[in-house]
């Protein structure tokens, strides 16, 4: 598998792949996501088994995980793909990057671009993400590329000891599709009710396919028209 953005390859992992992961991990950063400081003990066998789910290729049951590069260097950043959470009933976004490689807008790049490979590729309806409420820098990703926020609650990952209060988040394959112009939205599929215009880089409109905006639209009438009655 290979995906190709302006400044990003994300591929197959490759069992050279190691020896970066392991430098990355060496901090202590990638605690959470399953990488701790002693995972060159056994990455071998992770790479191993991650190159077989690969080639099975199954979201439904399988970690899907690859290697994300920067193209101008062949330098490896992180990793990114996906997993089924038994619990939830559900696939959802996997990620990290390398301390040294944050902040540079690769993450929004890489889960932007496996987000639409995953949902166009298994012809997916959607995908979910949960993270932890205090990974603010990691919420903002998954938030920048479109995934909506569904609720926050108490919950208990693979990584934790204890429950935490997470984030959950989705993003749906028709999330784009409902622009009447560049102005109306209308798609019943969206819970969103409040929607970034496409392009624009700025600006807001309603989603004329939620009861919500109606609600709302019905009670701003009501009070316009109680306050003009009342002059």
């Amino acid at each position: 598998m290979e995906i190709e953005t302006q400044r990003l390859l994300i591929r197959d992992v490759k069992t050279e792949d190691k020896i970066p992961f392991v430098q990355m991990a060496a901090d202590g950063s990638l605690n959470d996501c399953g990488f701790d400081r002693d995972c060159g003990n056994w990455i071998t066998k992770w790479i191993d088994e991650t190159r077989g789910f690969a080639f099975r290729d199954n979201p439904n049951t399988d970690y899907l995980a690859y290697t994300i590069t920067l193209k101008a260097e062949a330098a490896v950043i992180g990793s990114i793909g996906c997993s089924y959470y038994e619990d939830l009933r559900e696939t959802g976004i996997t990620y990290f990057i390398g301390a040294q490689y944050r902040d540079n807008g690769y993450a929004v790049e890489a889960v932007k671009a496996y987000t639409d490979y995953y949902l166009n590729h298994y012809k997916a309806k959607r995908i979910i993400a949960t993270v932890r409420d205090e990974n603010i820098s990691s919420w903002k990703v998954i938030e920048k590329v479109g995934f909506i926020l569904n609720e926050k609650r108490m919950y208990k990952d693979l990584n934790d000891d204890d429950e935490k209060l997470y984030r959950f988040y989705e993003i749906t394959k028709n999330r784009d599709n409902g622009w009447l112009t560049g102005r109306l939205f209308f798609n019943r599929e969206d819970k969103r009710v409040i929607i970034k215009r496409p392009r624009s880089g700025f600006g807001y409109t309603m989603n004329l396919g939620n009861k919500w905006t109606w609600i709302f639209c019905i009670i701003f009438v009501i009070i316009i028209v109680i306050l003009v009655s009342a002059l």
